[in-house]
């Protein structure tokens, strides 16, 4: 596991064109440290999305159980939309332990084009580059 540290340290800042986005996932608990970290990789943080999951048995949490995933959306400079979403907030099953719904991904390609890159992968996916200790990383940082 990276520290925080050594996620901003990460060259994100140079891998991304000048006019990009970035989608960047957290829970709750670290939702101060995603925009930090999506600043220090150059992008100014827009909009929250909530993943919603069903319960699961007592769940984690302490006065509040948590079911809820975010995904910050970031930019820099100018791009627009090929679509509008017209929420925030997104209700899918519980997949295994850190995977996230495909639905994100697809809503991503539907939205911008350009290339694509998925930082701490678990899979390969068709038309992105993927790095991370699970995968085979098409890039090296």
């Amino acid at each position: 596991m990276k520290t925080l540290q050594q996620i901003k340290d990460l060259p994100i800042k140079d891998l991304g064109d000048k006019d990009s986005v970035l989608f960047i996932w957290g829970i709750n608990k670290y939702l101060p440290e995603l925009y930090e970290v999506a600043k220090t990789w150059g992008y100014k943080p827009s909009c929250l999305l909530t993943w919603c999951k069903p319960k699961h048995g007592i769940g984690i949490g302490g006065t509040f159980i948590q079911i809820s995933e975010h995904l910050l959306f970031a930019r820099r400079g100018t791009i627009t939309a090929k679509k509008r979403i017209d929420t925030t907030w997104f209700e899918h099953k519980r997949l295994r332990h850190s995977e996230k719904p495909d639905m994100f991904r697809q809503m991503i390609e539907d939205c911008f084009d350009g290339n694509k890159i998925e930082l701490f992968a678990r899979e390969k996916v068709r038309d992105w580059d993927v790095w991370g200790n699970e995968v085979t990383s098409d890039i090296d940082l």
